[in-house]
């Protein structure tokens, strides 16, 4: 049981940080003008794989969710951090990374990419608020 749960927060720090830094700091580049667009197109492709890559925190997560252990998915907890966690991911892999890809297609030519900037910082800035919501709920388990 350790063991896994010390995978869940390794995977949950190590791909799910990368992927909240990423989508947020796409708005930053985007200022930078042509001049970011290396730097936008790294941040898209690096939204998207850690986006998917993230799914392996889910999975672990669901792997620690055991009778045996006292936990289950009929607690409120258990089941709004898959949610939580499915509906972030799900924003910056289907909101978040493509509107960075077409950002950087509107800089490379020549058209202006300010109208992306909202679905950005939205979808990052919620996705990543509901990452935070999903920790407090690991930590405090409310109802257990």
């Amino acid at each position: 049981m350790r063991f896994v749960v010390s995978l869940h927060v390794a995977t949950a720090i190590f791909l799910l940080g990368p992927l909240v830094f990423a989508a947020s700091a796409s708005p930053r580049a985007l200022r930078a003008g042509p001049e970011g667009l290396g730097t936008l197109r790294f941040l898209a492709k690096t939204t998207r794989f850690y986006g998917y890559a993230g799914l392996l925190v889910v999975a672990l997560g669901m792997a620690n969710v055991q009778h045996k252990y006292g936990f289950s998915f009929s607690q409120t907890w258990v089941w709004l951090s898959l949610i939580l966690t499915l509906g972030a991911i799900g924003a910056f892999v289907l909101l978040v990374a493509p509107a960075q890809f077409a950002a950087a297609a509107d800089v490379e030519s020549g058209r202006d990419p300010k109208a992306r900037v909202p679905l950005i910082a939205a979808g990052s800035g919620l996705a990543s608020l509901a990452l935070l919501a999903v920790v407090f709920l690991m930590i405090y388990k409310p109802g257990l």
